[in-house]
């Protein structure tokens, strides 16, 4: 382990393990417990060794048999929506009467609740299955077991002191019961399994592969957009979903993929161009727009639909921009968290903007947006600080709370902000946060001559890179700076200037311009990967950060 002096993180620890290893023996060593195994869908555990999956799967059918009306309980994010889509999308293929029900984010806030019921049994619905949600909603699931209408929970989050008790079933990898090889499954793998269990009971081996292989792209989405884990399954379904995703059975996402000319797709692309545009459809419209395009295959409608939501990622970016850089000039950086409030960001906003404070400096940062009579919170954190521990310590004065070590959400009356705001700054006083340096480990030390395409070829072997299987790092020594200048038109990037088929970035480093401006040769800390501009590829270089 070393300690480097560098421009960005000023005392970062990266650390450089077995530098004599050849490149693939360190990737192969990253990926040995799963390197020749979960490659492809016939490697798959078997669906029903979910517990309840057989009364899921019974349920199902019988709705089908009994023609009754099946209703898709989601929610409003991302990974829901094309949850819901996938769940869906197996109804309509049963031919069963099929509807689906996506709460407002701020209205109704996460989860079942009894008036979704109500509405829904109005609809003559006798089966909601719940996508994401409903392992600890025990009350209100006995409450719809007395108004006729039955319950089939898929979630895949921890259960709390009792299981639905009046659920048809619960299916969800996370029981303590459960018993399921890895429990680590994304939630759309879930909704996979509760489709492949389905499709086994009445389709051929061939047709069921054929479908699952038709349906793994949107899931492939899910699992990258939440930032699951890429072992066992969860690896399943991203090699095999990035390799489908160019014949995916929803036309919006084949169309979509031409219309901004992708040459090559990995969870880069799903991250930063694909999720982004299925989120700003909820973020600045409504989640259902999202859903329908997943779900619709008319080629008119769908071509006015990649406009659409272009134009909404737009405004997306342009609004984003804007409240970073104010956060930017408001938030005082030397404070162990940091802090921001503003009157009129949007409440969709506060989570972009908290995610990118606490990336670019390394603490926990606090967003509040102001919604009618409530504020709502966006907080993230690294490893070294819990939010949410801090929340259940304050608990007494939100509507509503939930989240997780480094991401949490709240909702709090506007009349009782400064009781919270005292409340928050006696915490302060009272907790002691021991601030961790930046931790980044480097894979291997090596020149700019060393950067070609075959190199890059040998990297990709290992793909696809992504949470516990990250891109490799490297320390590339003697580093040429010719020119740097500002890229992007908020100017919050640089662009390196070198050899013209390297393109070189270092995203959000703007502080840096002038100090890195009186440099020639550096090494830098940086990952490497293909670009495709105007059907030209090129090798990017992203600079994590520069060693003095």
């Amino acid at each position: 382990m070393k300690i480097f002096d560098t421009i960005k993180w000023q005392k970062a620890i990266y650390k450089l393990d077995n530098e004599n290893y050849s490149l693939e023996e360190l990737l192969y060593n990253r990926l040995w417990e799963e390197a020749n195994l979960f490659w492809d869908l016939n490697d798959l555990h078997n669906p029903f060794l979910l517990k309840d999956m057989d009364l899921a799967v019974d349920r199902i059918l019988l709705a089908k048999e009994n023609n009754e009306k099946v209703a898709v309980f989601g929610d409003y994010d991302v990974d829901w929506v094309t949850s819901t889509a996938i769940m869906t999308h197996l109804l309509f293929t049963l031919w069963i009467q099929a509807t689906y029900r996506i709460p407002h984010r701020i209205e109704d806030w996460y989860g079942l609740k009894d008036y979704f019921v109500d509405e829904l049994k109005e609809k003559w619905v006798s089966l909601i299955i719940t996508v994401d949600c409903g392992i600890r909603d025990d009350e209100i699931i006995s409450r719809a077991k007395e108004k006729w209408v039955d319950i089939i929970v898929t979630d895949h989050h921890e259960q709390g002191e009792i299981l639905p008790k009046n659920a048809v079933a619960v299916v969800d990898p996370k029981r303590l019961d459960c018993g399921y090889p890895f429990d680590e499954l994304a939630w759309a793998w879930v909704a996979l399994k509760v489709v492949d269990a389905v499709l086994s009971k009445i389709y051929s081996e061939e047709q069921r592969q054929d479908y699952l292989k038709k349906t793994i792209d949107i899931a492939s989405v899910w699992t990258i957009a939440d930032c699951m884990n890429i072992i066992w399954e969860n690896r399943i379904i991203v090699s095999e979903g990035l390799k489908q995703i160019k014949y995916s059975r929803s036309r919006w996402l084949r169309e979509m993929l031409q219309y901004n000319s992708f040459e090559s797709i990995d969870c880069d692309t799903v991250w930063f161009d694909i999720a982004p545009k299925l989120n700003s459809a909820w973020r600045l419209d409504t989640p259902y727009k999202a859903l329908k395009i997943l779900l619709n295959n008319n080629w008119d409608s769908i071509s006015e639909n990649i406009l659409e939501i272009e134009r909404l990622n737009e405004q997306r970016k342009k609004l984003t921009s804007k409240f970073m850089e104010d956060a930017l000039s408001c938030v005082d950086k030397t404070d162990k968290i940091l802090f921001y409030y503003n009157n009129d960001i949007p409440h969709w906003i506060a989570g972009i903007i908290a995610w990118r404070l606490t990336e670019m400096f390394n603490k926990p940062s606090i967003v509040l947006a102001s919604d009618d009579d409530k504020i709502v919170w966006s907080s993230r954190s690294p490893e070294y600080f819990s939010i949410v521990d801090m929340l259940d310590e304050l608990k007494d004065n939100f509507v509503y709370y939930w989240g997780h070590n480094s991401a949490a959400w709240f909702t709090l009356l506007k009349n009782n902000f400064d009781k919270f705001k005292l409340d928050l700054d006696n915490f302060w006083k009272n907790t002691e946060i021991k601030y961790e340096p930046k931790s980044i480990n480097i894979d291997k030390i090596i020149s700019i001559n060393n950067v070609s395409f075959n190199f890059l070829w040998e990297i990709n072997k290992f793909a696809p890179f992504w949470r516990w299987n990250e891109k490799p790092v490297f320390l590339i020594k003697d580093f040429v700076i010719k020119k740097v200048s500002y890229l992007g038109k908020t100017n919050m990037h640089l662009k390196f200037e070198n050899a013209p088929w390297f393109k070189v970035y270092g995203f959000n480093m703007w502080e840096y311009y002038y100090d890195l401006n009186k440099l020639q040769s550096v090494n830098i800390i940086a990952e490497l990967s293909e670009d495709y501009w105007m059907w030209r590829k090129n090798i990017m270089i992203r600079v994590i950060d520069v060693i003095k």
